[in-house]
């Protein structure tokens, strides 16, 4: 693959590895070669770290933006340099379609990221790194679109055949390990009032009208959804309602929620909440046209997975996690991995630098599986 690279300095600042360079780097989207679409990726290399072995690739969540697994850095909030110290490898950020300075396609989908987003990233990286093992790791939205990039996802135009076991075998092959932090394909919450019940009663509905439109922005998040405003000041009807789910209070700080709300949300496309409306509708989410389920994908995944779930987290709440996503998963047991984390929300790991700690189990997980 032509890849097309162009590259700038953002920021340098220290780190616990001494200096940490920050750059963008824009690549060519697999959607149209011959266009000008591309893809971004924020890389993060330290001083001690270039000559390592591994790189990791990590795909963020529900409207967010790369800069939600470097959250806070001179806080120490940052899961991408929290990994750097526990195995030192270089990391990309990915940014979606619509997100940063990625941009190809009005209207993208969750199969478009899948398709496209992550597939141009990973060939990007082993093209530029072939003697380095990559490592995948996704959050929420990212996880799940991991997983359908993993599964084989196709541009189906029938009802079925929309997940290829051959296609996904040799995506499998670029990758030497998946970590997945929450993420359900099937969305599903089987308790009353649930959050995704809220969501689907009380945002959703617009979707029909709207889902023909194109990339929804922050600044309309910021005035109708946002918890907090620019200034911090609460917003008591949109947090209780909405955002509290999130992660538990007792967890996280103040500056940590403003950096979460205020630095990562960048916005969604309506085709993308439109899919997850109705995905939350029919109990999973389905391709674009509806025509296969993403839970399909799941029966062809077979490589080292590491599965992260939260017992506070209601968007994927780990026992209809296990029931409906992770043991549909083919990996054999010998190297499929689950950790269930106790009084933690969705993305208390991402905003704590006390629960990054999560991620320790992962430095063995990977090199056991060298």
């Amino acid at each position: 693959m032509k890849i097309l690279i162009l590259h700038f300095l953002i920021l340098s600042l220290s780190s616990v590895y001494g200096k940490t360079i920050k750059e963008s780097i824009l690549i060519q989207s697999n959607f149209d070669k011959k266009s000008n679409s591309k893809l971004e990726l924020i890389k993060l290399t330290s001083t001690e770290n270039i000559n390592s072995k591994y790189i990791i690739l990590y795909i963020p969540g529900y409207f967010q933006n790369a800069e939600s697994f470097d959250l806070l850095p001179k806080e120490k909030i940052s899961v991408a340099r929290y990994m750097q110290e526990l195995l030192p490898h270089e990391s990309f950020l990915l940014n979606p379609n619509g997100i940063g300075r990625s941009k190809y396609l009005k209207r993208s989908t969750l199969d478009d990221i899948a398709l496209h987003d992550i597939a141009s990233s990973v060939d990007y990286l082993k093209s530029k790194y072939p003697q380095k093992k990559l490592i995948l790791f996704s959050h929420s939205m990212g996880a799940i679109t991991s997983k359908a990039y993993l599964g084989g996802i196709t541009k189906c135009t029938k009802r079925s055949h929309c997940f290829d076991p051959q296609i996904a075998k040799k995506r499998q092959d670029k990758i030497h390990v998946a970590i997945f932090s929450a993420g359900n394909v099937c969305v599903t919450n089987d308790k009353p009032g649930n959050i995704i019940q809220i969501l689907t009663k009380a945002i959703f509905p617009a979707v029909p009208v709207v889902k023909r439109m194109g990339f929804l922005p922050t600044k309309l998040f910021n005035k109708i959804l946002f918890p907090v405003n620019r200034k911090g000041k609460k917003n008591v009807i949109t947090h209780n309602l909405f955002w509290k789910f999130l992660y538990n209070p007792k967890n996280v700080s103040s500056k940590a929620r403003n950096a979460i709300y205020n630095k990562t949300v960048e916005g969604v496309s309506a085709p993308t909440m439109a899919q997850f409306y109705y995905g939350a509708k029919d109990g999973c989410l389905h391709t674009e046209k509806r025509y296969e389920s993403y839970q399909k994908g799941l029966s062809y995944i077979e490589l080292p997975i590491f599965q992260m779930l939260y017992t506070l987290d209601g968007l994927a709440p780990p026992e209809e996690t296990i029931r409906d996503d992770f043991s549909y998963i083919a990996t054999p047991q010998s190297k499929k991995f689950l950790r269930i984390y106790q009084n933690q929300g969705h993305e208390d790991f991402m905003m704590s630098r006390k629960f990054h700690k999560n991620l320790n189990p992962l430095r063995n997980f990977i090199l056991r599986q060298n």
